[in-house]
């Protein structure tokens, strides 16, 4: 019924999604839209045109993942906001990305490279979240690695698409691989999948393990099951688990039928006998090499 004094919104149904996902904002920010796309970003007024890069890349992102993973973005619009204090950093909400300004904002001539490289890197791994994450959740914090695993691994792919004079596949090796390395010889150390029973351990899990050890193994299946057969397992499992929950059983099953269908594994291994070895285990094995030079 009429209730004076008051304004009525209606808004279209979303499709499903976790509610952590959910986002709403209100804020006097300005705004500016790709042509062509369904992009948008928003920052201070200030700002707004420090966003012209984000803007630029976004939808050459989000484009190329979808003909990466051979399924369509399923929102009618992305909105990128620039929040002036935001602890977080960044935060994958379906449709509404939010960014620490400084993880968005760059101004050529003034900001250095290196902040362009940030910028780009946060923008394509928010983006890749859209996919892992979003379109398919994890159960549960077990299963973590699911979301920043592969979003810091596909980060890559996605700037190298972009920006591919920066070489960041070469970049990957140093940035994740040999931190990975210190980090995981460490006693404090934990597995990959790991099980959360408790609040307070939440926040424990996101560390360089989920993300940078994630991305490792993540890069190690693309390279022996080969890039193509990844790719269709990938595409399996996304359009299998759509708009639900999975966990790392149900990654394995459509890697390995992939894996058997085009006949890079044999028909008695599997891809989760493969990688539990990693993910379940704190460490990785030691290869000493010996080279004699008298034979």
């Amino acid at each position: 019924k009429e209730m004076p004094n008051y304004v009525w919104d209606h808004y279209e149904r979303s499709v499903p999604m976790s509610t952590y996902l959910v986002a709403f904002i209100v804020s006097d920010f300005e705004v500016l839209r790709s042509t062509g796309t369904n992009v948008a970003v928003w920052a201070r007024q200030e700002a707004i045109n420090q966003s012209l890069y984000s803007l630029d890349i976004a939808p050459r992102i989000l484009h190329y993942y979808e003909e990466y993973f051979k399924i369509k973005f399923p929102l009618p619009k992305i909105d990128m906001v620039a929040l002036p204090d935001f602890s977080a950093g960044a935060m994958e909400n379906w449709g509404l990305i939010t960014y620490r300004e400084t993880a968005m904002l760059y101004q050529k001539g003034v900001s250095t490279s290196s902040n362009q490289q940030r910028v780009a890197t946060v923008v394509a791994h928010e983006l890749a979240h859209q996919w892992f994450g979003n379109l398919v959740t994890p159960s549960w914090w077990t299963d973590l690695w699911l979301n920043e695993g592969f979003a810091s691994y596909v980060e890559y792919i996605g700037m190298d698409a972009v920006e591919p004079d920066w070489k960041v596949l070469e970049q990957f090796v140093i940035h994740e691989l040999q931190n990975v390395f210190t980090l995981d010889a460490l006693a404090s150390s934990h597995p990959i999948s790991i099980e959360v029973g408790h609040p307070d351990e939440i926040g424990e899990i996101f560390d360089r393990i989920s993300y940078g050890k994630g991305a490792s193994i993540i890069r190690m299946m693309d390279h022996f099951l080969t890039t193509e057969v990844f790719k269709r397992g990938l595409t399996n499992y996304l359009n299998a688990k759509a708009y639900q929950s999975a966990e790392q059983n149900d990654l394995w099953a459509a890697l390995t039928k992939q894996a058997h269908a085009d006949r890079v594994l044999p028909a008695d291994v599997t891809v989760k006998q493969i990688m539990e070895t990693w993910t379940l285990q704190t460490g990785f094995p030691v290869v000493t090499v010996i080279r004699n030079y008298k034979t």
